[in-house]
């Protein structure tokens, strides 16, 4: 029975969804992007019906051999019964190889699809806030309602036809959402999403042509690289061959088959050469749907974590490895695993994560863009997007513990092929803010760099390269310095958590005493006051001196070691000093959007003006940072014009926001990429 997401009745409070009552400005293709695809999907096509052809002249030229070379082979020469056995052996060998050759090329296109990953249909009836949730999302974006709901395992979402080519014509779709996703990400990060995945479904012309594409593709994919039971048999053949004529028989046999899947891989190549381009550009125009509805800076973010949680995932599956190994037992939540594998991950290593990811590119025969290059673009448009939540997505379930056990057992048996009980299932309990910490909104890589103590250590002094002649070997210097602070790091961690949390108190106190100058109102009441948490700040970085001075010595190491500071010092020198000034606008910033908060409670002329006022001196400062690199189009604060309205506010908190998170990233992915390029072993 199919699940009509559409067919839901309001039985819930569903007013969080009231934003995403209004469209996106829908993403424009252009004439040449269509006819492009149009392009692709025809040769995309023709390429099954090139191997076809290949198929039927292998099977004539075995039929040719049949029926014409009989006669001038077995009248060629002597008549003695052994040279007679070995113009027969002659005869039949093209025939049998041929015939097995033929059999092969054809079993490509009579094998079955692989079984997808497991997955739990849900009823509408059952998880109502979801399906409503999904329901104002495709209305969002212009994209078709899914005829049906499931959830698996899997760190991703996907949309697709739900009955393949029957479902061709129409508008049946089925929306996959990964249980691993939906329960580590914001109810706003999971709109984004699925909002990139009905993006593939927005145009009824370009959906069905990528569906082409893809499927071909895949079906290339599956027929080249995947191996059957005839694979098998045909191996063993020739392994166990008693007989000589039968190993070279099937030897030959194997050659002929190894050509066949040359041929296939080649067209594979060709058809994947052919598609790619338009692929990224398809995954490009799916990610504006998501950058218009959930805004570029969460779009950022999302790219960001998705990474950390792949990282996270994998080490999450090794743990699960020993402990099924050790004692024969498994989480009971593959979500819940993974929550708590993403918030033990070391800070050195999200560093490292989040600074390879701005540099990576996409290679010709990539399918999808890199996410530096994704993100880059995000950037560029600048969207505040309409629809923000920072609740974890998991609220979207009655009760997501429930599928969360199901899908996890469903993935253990039939994906995994492990023989799991419930009773081998290992409960991970998880507190409230152990959800929440899992899904709350990615620092920074500055908050993220050096231990948690980015911006105690940033920016380092460049105005001169590092003098290092009369000390020991740098690389022996790393490692010991690597030593202690990895033997600090559990004492450095609740520092850098205090440090943060006065930030972000500092914040709040900072507005308050601002609508006290301006005489606005202010019902807030803080425990402490902006002055005071300043100086705690101060303190943190006075305690943390000499492990400033070694993290210090450490990238003064690596980057001398590397070459670079000798390269880029004065590159290096520039972003450094624009570091600063980003991260007074980053300050100036978290101030704003608490000014922005009260406006919102409790709307007041007084406290709006104040706002207006802070927001244009933080225009000004941001103006007169000079941009060494590529900053966002839209980004620099002197072409922000501000008018009288929440959207337009919002609008400009957002390029701001673009524009310092670039601006201090450029630097922190420069420095980390230094600090990594040299370990303590290397040789």
């Amino acid at each position: 029975m199919d699940n009509n997401v559409g067919t839901t009745e309001a039985t819930h409070d569903h007013s969080f969804l009231d934003p995403l009552g209004q469209r996106i400005r829908r993403p424009r293709t252009g004439f040449f992007y269509d006819a492009g695809l149009l392009l692709v999907a025809f040769a995309m096509v023709l390429l099954p019906v090139i191997y076809v052809a290949l198929i039927g002249l292998a099977g004539w030229a075995v039929y040719y051999h049949a029926s014409h070379h009989f006669v001038p082979i077995m009248s060629w020469g002597t008549r003695n019964w052994r040279v007679m056995l070995i113009k027969l052996f002659v005869y039949a060998t093209p025939i049998v190889v041929g015939l097995i050759v033929v059999f092969f090329m054809l079993k490509p296109l009579l094998n079955r699809r692989r079984k997808p990953p497991q997955s739990l249909a849900l009823n509408p009836a059952a998880e109502p806030v979801l399906f409503a949730f999904i329901e104002a999302v495709c209305r969002a974006v212009g994209a078709p309602i899914p005829r049906r709901v499931n959830l698996d395992c899997q760190l991703n979402a996907a949309a697709g036809f739900r009955r393949g080519f029957f479902s061709f014509l129409g508008n049946d779709l089925v929306l996959v959402i990964g249980l691993p996703l939906a329960g580590n990400l914001t109810v706003g990060e999971l709109a984004g999403v699925l909002a990139h995945e009905f993006g593939h479904f927005a145009q009824g012309v370009g959906m069905r042509l990528s569906y082409l594409v893809d499927s071909v593709n895949q079906w290339f994919a599956r027929v080249v690289f995947e191996r059957d039971a005839w694979d098998v048999w045909l191996t063993e053949a020739a392994e166990q061959a008693e007989e000589w004529w039968q190993s070279f028989l099937f030897h030959i046999a194997q050659l002929g088959v190894g050509f066949s899947r040359l041929i296939l891989h080649g067209l594979m190549l060709a058809g994947h050469g052919i598609s790619c381009f338009m692929a990224r550009q398809m995954e490009y125009d799916a990610d504006l749907h998501e950058i218009r509805l959930s805004g570029s800076e969460v779009f950022e973010r999302t790219t960001q974590k998705l990474a950390i949680l792949s990282v996270a995932l994998e080490r999450s599956y090794q743990e699960m490895r020993v402990q099924w190994n050790t004692s024969r037992q498994l989480p009971d939540s593959v979500p819940a695993a993974l929550r708590v594998a993403h918030q033990q991950l070391p800070a050195p290593l999200v560093a490292k994560v989040h600074g390879e990811l701005g540099l990576k590119t996409s290679g010709l025969f990539a399918t999808h863009p890199s996410p530096a290059e994704r993100i880059r673009r995000a950037r560029r448009e600048a969207e505040a997007g309409i629809f923000h939540d920072d609740r974890p997505a998991s609220v979207l379930f009655e009760n997501f513990a429930v599928p969360a056990s199901q899908v996890t057992l469903l993935h253990y048996v039939e994906d995994l092929g492990l023989p799991v009980a419930p009773e081998l299932l290992v409960p991970i309990t998880l507190t409230e803010s152990q959800v929440t910490a899992a899904t709350a909104i990615e620092p920074t890589p500055t908050r993220e760099v050096f231990f948690g103590l980015g911006e105690l250590v940033l920016p380092f002094n460049h105005a001169a390269g590092p003098d290092h002649a009369d000390a020991a070997d740098p690389r022996q210097t790393i490692a010991a310095l690597d030593a202690q602070l990895s033997a600090l790091a559990p004492r450095l961690e609740p520092l850098a958590s205090e440090y943060w949390s006065n930030r972000a108190a500092w914040a709040s106190a900072e507005a308050s005493r601002r609508l006290r100058e301006s005489g606005a109102p202010d019902d807030r009441e803080d425990s402490s006051t902006a002055s005071e948490l300043r100086e705690s700040i101060e303190s943190t970085r006075r305690t943390l001196r000499e492990v400033v001075q070694a993290i210090n010595q450490r990238f003064e190491l690596a980057a001398e070691i590397s070459g670079t500071e000798s390269k880029a010092n004065d590159e290096l020198a520039t972003l450094a000093a624009n570091y600063v000034r980003w991260r007074e606008v980053a300050d100036e910033l978290a101030v704003i959007h608490e000014l922005k908060q009260r406006s919102q409670r409790e709307p007041s002329a007084q406290v709006t003006a104040e706002l207006t006022r802070q927001l244009q001196r933080v225009e000004q400062l941001a103006a007169g940072i000079s941009h060494p690199v590529d900053l966002p189009r839209n980004a620099p604060a002197a072409r922000i014009r501000l008018t009288v309205g929440a959207d337009a506010t919002t609008l400009a908190i957002t390029r701001l926001k673009t524009a310092a998170q670039e601006g201090m990233n450029d630097y922190v992915q420069r420095i980390t990429h230094i600090w990594w390029s040299v370990q303590p072993d290397a040789g």
